[in-house]
């Protein structure tokens, strides 16, 4: 178990490559968290990861950021959350929960993969950016999208949108094959 209970900020800068390894839980909980790491990084935890702080999270990698966690990986950030990787970032878990106070920006220079076996839930209280040269994010359960008013569901090979209207512009031409459900 890898515990860091800090009544202060938590600033973390690594100058070369880092890896770490935790056989179980890993409970990160500071003020703010500042984490920068000048290479690669890599952490393997076997249960559960959880970061908990009243104020922001920020985490800087200049190489490639690669993450597995066991079970679950649990974020409250009472303010943003900022992580930034120069490289790929790959997460694998088993459960995906962050909730802030204001915005999330994750971005990668490269691919940017997150594979989790069961649910992810986002709760964010301001914007929301992901971005990376690739983003896949694999949810083999189904995935749900719920802002402004309306939903897209997507399960089982099904979509379906929910909303007033729908816009397109430019851009390749939108082929629908299959059944198609309208309802006025």
């Amino acid at each position: 178990m890898e515990d860091w209970g800090i009544t202060k900020d938590l600033s973390l800068t690594n100058g070369g490559n880092r890896r770490e390894t935790i056989g179980g839980l890993m409970n990160v909980l500071a003020n703010q968290v500042i984490e920068t790491y000048n290479a690669n990084y890599e952490r393997n935890v076997g249960a559960l990861i959880t970061h908990t702080t009243p104020a922001a999270f920020t985490e800087a990698v200049a190489g490639s950021k690669t993450e597995t966690v066991g079970a679950a990986k649990i974020e409250i950030i009472a303010k943003a959350k900022a992580e930034t990787i120069k490289g790929s970032k790959t997460l694998t878990t088993g459960l995906l929960h962050e909730k802030t106070g204001k915005d999330i920006g994750v971005s990668a220079s490269a691919a940017l993969a997150i594979t989790v076996g069961g649910p992810i839930a986002e709760t964010i209280d301001g914007d929301y950016l992901l971005a990376g040269g690739a983003v896949i994010i694999t949810a083999p359960g189904g995935a749900d999208l719920a802002a402004g008013g309306s939903t897209l569901k997507a399960k089982g090979g099904k979509l379906t949108i929910d909303a007033s209207s729908i816009g397109a512009n430019g851009g390749p031409r939108l082929t629908l094959k299959g059944r198609i459900d309208y309802k006025d």
